[in-house]
């Protein structure tokens, strides 16, 4: 099954789609709000792998919390990866 490479805040499967992104590289952030204004465009370079596995399940639990405050304020967070072996 391939890696996807884009994830989108608020979405339905958060929970498994953060579980996915803890085992990537973040590349690229975008915030947009509910009339396609964008708020934040921006390259980044942060690796989630440094968070240790015992904070798995508190990390997928603020992913939801996120996806649940985007949802709230209308706004979409889009997270473009990168695997470490690219």
């Amino acid at each position: 099954m391939p890696k996807k490479d884009v994830f989108e805040l608020p979405s339905k499967g958060t929970w498994r789609d953060m579980k996915e992104v803890k085992d990537r590289k973040l590349r690229h952030l975008k915030v947009t709000t509910g009339d396609n204004t964008t708020i934040l465009d921006s390259p980044l370079a942060f690796n989630f792998r440094f968070i240790p596995k015992v904070f798995t399940a508190p990390f997928r639990a603020v992913g939801s919390v996120t996806s649940i405050f985007a949802r709230l304020t209308n706004i979409k967070i889009t997270l473009h990866m990168k695997d470490n072996e690219e």
